[in-house]
């Protein structure tokens, strides 16, 4: 935490209105995992599976880097320690350096408009990540230096991974060096649990659930794609209203230990990704859907 960085949150919190509260409350939620999941649901049903297999590979590897530095670091966030009153604050789980949904959404906003080679969409990404780093800020929920971190390395995640994305030839290699990089600090952190490790724990169950179902699909979830729109499109609100069925239902079936509770996120995200990427495009292939 920088000289002056709780002065400026303080300052934010007198413009704080029912309605400014409600508006970046809004821009927030572009940083969280449920419109990450129509997104990737959208590209993948809709567009280009290897398009949406690129992105979800960015995204959980900048989580999985988010996670590590979160719980390394260990800073606190502003409503924590009292200096500020957090809205939303339920939603801001973990450590607050560097900032994970400003990190998110960057990171896939900008790789995502890095693939179209049009620099309009690249500002367009950077402009909407900026938006939602100011709207943590004025949320209280973290520093300036948290979601300046987060800025930086979800903009340099997500055009350096783009570029070694295509060098790269064998992509389960690539995806398995991943989840073998991220390993290690699976077991530091579950040798030292923490509540406040959930967040690193669901990304490491979704990059080894990504990583088997990936390989599902390849061999046996190559459903139908000449089909109409409107056919896709029934085909993605399935597999999003799936999702976030299971994502409920696993969520309240977290046990209370800690360790358990950590294990449990890994497992529930892992058979979350497993079942959407993996088991659902295997039953639309077998029903030849």
């Amino acid at each position: 935490m920088l000289s002056g960085e709780v002065a400026l949150l303080q300052w934010l919190e007198q413009f704080r209105t029912p309605f400014w509260n409600v508006f970046w409350e809004t821009v927030t939620l572009l940083g969280e995992d449920t419109v990450f999941i129509f997104l990737i649901a959208a590209l993948y049903f809709l567009r280009d599976k290897k398009l949406a297999y690129r992105i979800s590979f960015l995204a959980v590897t900048s989580l999985g880097l988010n996670g590590i530095l979160k719980n390394t670091l260990q800073i606190p966030r502003p409503f924590a320690e009292g200096e500020i009153t957090g809205i939303r604050a339920e939603t801001a789980t973990g450590y607050s350096f560097p900032s994970g949904h400003t990190q998110n959404f960057t990171t896939w906003s900008v790789a995502l408009a890095d693939t179209k080679k049009q620099k309009k969409w690249l500002i367009l990404a950077i402009v909407l990540s900026v938006g939602v780093a100011f709207s943590r800020l004025f949320l209280g929920v973290h520093y300036p230096s948290d979601v300046i971190a987060a800025l930086l390395l979800g903009i340099g995640i997500s055009l350096l991974g783009n570029r070694l994305y295509d060098i790269i030839e064998n992509k389960n290699r690539l995806y398995l060096g991943i989840f073998l990089l991220l390993t290690p600090f699976f077991l530091w952190f579950l040798s030292v649990p923490n509540p406040l490790f959930e967040d690193f724990f669901k990304c490491y169950g979704m990059m080894g659930g990504f990583l088997i179902s990936v390989r599902i699909e390849q061999k046996h979830g190559q459903f139908r794609e000449d089909v109409s729109f409107l056919f896709r499109l029934c085909r993605m609100i399935v597999g999003v209203a799936v999702a976030l069925f299971l994502k409920a239902l696993l969520s309240a079936c977290s046990p209370n230990e800690v360790h358990l509770a950590l294990l449990w996120d890994s497992l529930r995200y892992f058979l979350l990704v497993l079942i959407i990427f993996g088991g659902y495009p295997v039953f639309l292939n077998k029903c030849k859907l």
